[in-house]
């Protein structure tokens, strides 16, 4: 498979002159992929597309009107999805017009995305940007919905972090407000990690606060329950029983862990049978840590999702699940003895040990 670097590759270059220069006949596109083919090499991808930036500056028009009528036609004629953030990029370095490029880059979310880029906006120039996020969430474009979501997490993963929304989510919750019974999964999902984001600084607020929510509804109930997913990892108590999940123990009758050595590639089976002793109905959230040994000769854990679901009163369920285990880019599995360790409405239980060989 070719490095990921490898979207913003020649190819892309001289496509993407060669629309230019359709709209700009003044676009000198053999001094742009010459300038590009001497830098491109070693560049990671977003260097490279950073890098696409700095070489179409010297090209295009000092007038922002002008490159953003140039942009506006070019963009619908390149393939959607990553390698359009060069548009959006573009805006966030170079333009100062704050309106024209808010405008910009509600159009170019539609292409790819611009949430990095209204990033750089909203943390230089909050007071003239937010307006335009919350008119964004109230957009019939699910893009543009879920750009005044994406846009304003505190965490965005690979972006600058907002440092006064992780202290003081009230400033992006009129977005999540209005977006709290969105039909659009796209929207959903965005306003879940929104949550996400804000748990990991102020769960207590945000227990209180979706606590105003309906949960009945079925949009909003996916989006509490995806976006308080951290927390229910951790089994947090306020949010276990916000959730109707009551803390009293359980009983765990038996855990399998089969077969107790695997070689990589191979799959890691579970079996879990849990009773509930009560005369009432309980809700249960089964979850599970595996502890993977590192080089360090130490243990890294991660929590997984298994199974959420009702058990009536003196009743019992059996549960299954497979997990296989091979390396990836993001993660290389090291040899030797891992833990894995059942979690049950938040109650760990004992840690049962197997070797990877």
């Amino acid at each position: 498979m070719s490095a990921l670097k490898e979207m913003f590759n020649i190819e892309y270059f001289k496509h993407l002159a060669k629309h230019t220069l359709s709209f700009y006949p003044s676009f000198n596109v053999s001094q742009f992929i010459a300038e590009i083919e001497q830098k491109i090499e070693p560049l990671s991808l977003n260097e490279r597309m950073r890098m696409g930036c700095q070489c179409l500056k010297k090209q295009l028009p000092k007038s922002e009107a002008q490159t953003i009528s140039i942009f506006d036609q070019v963009i619908p004629l390149m393939p959607k999805g990553y390698t359009n953030l060069i548009f959006p990029e573009y805006i966030a370095l170079y333009h100062k017009d704050i309106n024209s490029a808010l405008d910009a880059l509600a159009f170019y979310t539609c292409f790819g995305s611009s949430e990095f880029a209204v990033r750089h906006f909203l943390n230089l120039y909050w007071e003239q940007t937010f307006p335009f996020l919350i008119q964004w969430s109230k957009s019939p474009n699910e893009h543009l919905r879920r750009l005044a979501s994406e846009a304003s997490r505190p965490h965005l993963p690979w972006s600058i972090k907002l440092k006064n929304v992780a202290e003081n989510p009230n400033l992006t919750f009129e977005i999540l407000n209005q977006l709290k019974e969105d039909h659009s999964l796209y929207v959903k999902k965005s306003v879940a990690n929104h949550l996400n984001d804000i748990s990991k600084n102020q769960p207590e607020w945000l227990i209180k606060m979706l606590s105003k929510w309906n949960f009945e509804h079925p949009n909003t109930k996916w989006i509490i329950k995806h976006g308080l997913r951290t927390l229910i990892k951790k089994g947090n108590p306020d949010t276990l029983k916000f959730l109707g999940v009551e803390t009293k123990p359980i009983e765990v009758r038996k855990v399998n862990l089969f077969p107790k050595e695997i070689v990589k590639g191979d799959a890691l089976h579970f079996e879990v049978e849990i009773y509930n002793p009560y005369d009432d109905q309980m809700n249960v959230i089964v979850d599970y840590v595996i502890y993977y040994l590192k080089q360090n000769n130490k243990h890294n854990s991660k929590v997984f999702k298994w199974k959420t679901f009702e058990l009536a009163p003196r009743s019992a369920i059996f549960i299954t699940k497979k997990q296989i285990f091979k390396d990836f880019s993001t993660r290389k599995h090291v040899e030797g003895m891992h833990y894995f360790q059942l979690q049950v409405n938040g109650q760990l239980y004992e840690k049962i040990d197997w070797t990877l060989l």
